[in-house]
């Protein structure tokens, strides 16, 4: 997590979502004993609602942002903080908050590809559970003023990570999936 400087962040900013290509490494150990031991999946077994193999799902790349965040960075608009979401899902975004009296709030969120259905439905795992362990598609969270979200988002999509606004930054506490709170 790369953090705001004290007083930087503010009610207003938005959060802007960079895509990942799927589970990002997090959450194997519960995919392996659900899918695999839990429910007696092969990693040879094709699944229809992947319209793949599962083994071509689960090793797929992780994303890398390295080289699109450098140059926001670099040229601008520059992110007020950057939240990758990995183990721990979206609880990891609570960092950037850093103890102020800020509420993360994402009400703005893709629908998740369908890997972290099949997870959710093959393990009856609740919506929040899954925000908190998976990153449900979002691989990567930038803060960024208001004003500038949409710039960023265009830049990034530009560059071949697709982006979006996802959420924002209200006075209050906690990180919020729609109106539910996740880090209670």
């Amino acid at each position: 997590v790369y953090g705001p400087l004290p007083g930087y962040l503010k009610a207003g900013d938005q959060l802007v979502g960079l895509a990942s290509s799927g589970l990002h490494s997090n959450g194997f150990s519960l995919v392996r004993q659900l899918l695999l031991k839990g429910r007696g999946y092969r990693l040879d077994d094709y699944i229809p609602s992947l319209g793949k193999k599962l083994r071509e799902e689960l090793l797929k790349p992780t994303r890398i942002y390295v080289k699109p965040l450098m140059k926001l960075f670099r040229y601008g608009p520059k992110p007020i903080a950057v939240a990758h979401i990995t183990g721990g899902g979206f609880l990891k975004t609570k960092r950037i908050t850093k103890g102020r009296k800020l509420a993360l709030i994402f009400d703005s969120l893709p629908s998740p590809p369908r890997i972290f259905e099949l997870i959710q439905e093959e393990g009856n795992i609740d919506e929040l559970e899954m925000y908190k362990t998976f990153n449900m598609g979002v691989g990567m969270v930038l803060c960024v003023r208001g004003f500038q979200a949409q710039e960023v988002a265009k830049k990034l999509n530009r560059m071949g990570i697709l982006s979006s606004i996802v959420g924002r930054v209200e006075r209050g506490e906690g990180v919020y999936i729609g109106e539910r709170r996740l880090d209670e």
